[in-house]
């Protein structure tokens, strides 16, 4: 944090210097256009007493039009110049800015179902470990911090709530409309852009509004359009992101995947502060303990050697 405040204010100073340069030049360059332009006139004034030749008078009228026409294309060149370092010391101004982050338009009523498991066997587990089956039912708008140690599961759960897997028996229901991200961000294609993308995945969104909402996510209108093959590891994932929350109907319920694994700090506080005030349902899996205690989780649901515990967190 301290090193994103003093590359702000240096960010900042830098385009305070952009701005007076460019005044400073303007004044300059309005001086020089009028000295040129009293010399012009009294060029032209010359040409038109003076004791020559037809000839001689239209030569030093064209030089004299001439020559105003040249400062002013130079002047204008300049100009542009100073304009474009204004424009990008404000872009780093810009990108240390920070990220507002909007979820999707959605109610869940106190009491509604969201998601019951009924032994529940999840794949690739070892069918004798305690951890393997789960038994739950959860209401909205619960909020439940997934945790345990790599490998005890816990992305499988999100992906059999996700409808990506089926229980190797037993049953899993989901009653609300999901959106599910990844921490391989596997529903991103990387040969298509994420406005293709989003466009494809029937976005409710209007473009304008669609693209006000990426660049908030610094995903502007140059990169919306490029490959996401193309993209930072951290644009990915808010590619990524954009297409679970805006890429189709309002959810209802959020899984998450270690949401955080690739984001910046702003993002990831501007993820936090969009997250507490999502009136939906959430599982979050995440080793992140100060990002997972600040989405004020009402439960945990914790994976262990003696399998799964669902606990209610104290407000």
């Amino acid at each position: 944090q301290a090193q994103r405040q003093a590359h702000s204010e240096a960010a900042q100073a830098a385009l305070d210097h952009a701005r007076t340069q460019r005044s400073r030049e303007h004044k300059r360059l309005q001086r020089e256009h009028d000295t040129i332009q009293r010399h012009a006139a009294a060029s032209r004034r010359y040409a038109k007493t003076a004791n020559v030749s037809g000839f001689e008078r239209a030569k030093l009228l064209g030089a004299a039009r001439d020559i105003m026409g040249q400062v002013r294309h130079a002047h204008q060149g300049h100009k542009s110049e100073l304009d474009e370092q204004v424009r990008d010391a404000f872009a780093r101004v810009g990108a240390q800015s920070p990220t507002l982050l909007t979820l999707p338009a959605t109610t869940l009523q106190a009491g509604q179902p969201v998601f019951s498991l009924l032994q529940a066997q999840l794949p690739w587990l070892d069918p004798q470990a305690p951890a393997s089956r789960l038994t739950c039912n959860v209401v909205g708008p619960a909020r439940i911090a997934l945790v345990g140690p790599n490998g005890c599961g816990k992305s499988t759960l999100l992906k059999l709530l996700a409808g990506q897997l089926q229980p190797l028996s037993g049953e899993c229901r989901v009653a609300v409309a999901s959106a599910y991200l990844d921490q391989h961000l596997a529903q991103l294609d990387p040969a298509r852009s994420l406005l293709e993308q989003l466009g494809n995945a029937a976005t409710p969104l209007e473009e304008s509004a669609l693209r006000t909402r990426l660049a908030r996510l610094q995903l502007d209108a140059r990169r919306v359009l490029q490959p996401c093959a193309q993209l930072s590891g951290g644009e990915r994932l808010k590619a990524a992101l954009a297409l679970a929350l805006w890429g189709g109907n309002p959810a209802q319920l959020l899984l998450l995947d270690e949401p955080t694994n690739h984001l910046d700090l702003e993002s990831v506080q501007a993820f936090e502060c969009a997250l507490r005030d999502f009136p939906g349902a959430l599982v979050v899996a995440s080793h992140d303990q100060a990002f997972l205690q600040a989405l004020a989780p009402t439960h945990e649901l914790q994976c262990s050697a003696l399998g799964w515990h669902l606990r209610e967190q104290q407000p």
